[in-house]
């Protein structure tokens, strides 16, 4: 796909960890769409919750805090 007149690159959601064209940026994670609507409609007592929060410690411990 094509933006601007360039191609345009797919990112590694990081809650999936597939290769994706569309999705968000949080900070400076990409969620993709898929999983952006899955967070969104998930309760908190739903196994897949869990999923979701170890993805994420997982991203965020690879993230650099500058003070």
């Amino acid at each position: 796909m094509k933006v601007g007149g360039e191609v345009e690159k797919s990112r590694r959601c990081v809650i999936c960890e597939e290769e994706k064209l569309d999705g968000y940026y949080l900070c400076s994670f990409f969620i993709c769409l898929e999983c952006e609507r899955e967070i969104v409609h998930t309760e908190v007592g739903q196994p897949a919750y869990n999923r979701f929060i170890q993805q994420l410690k997982k991203a965020m411990s690879s993230f650099e805090i500058y003070s």
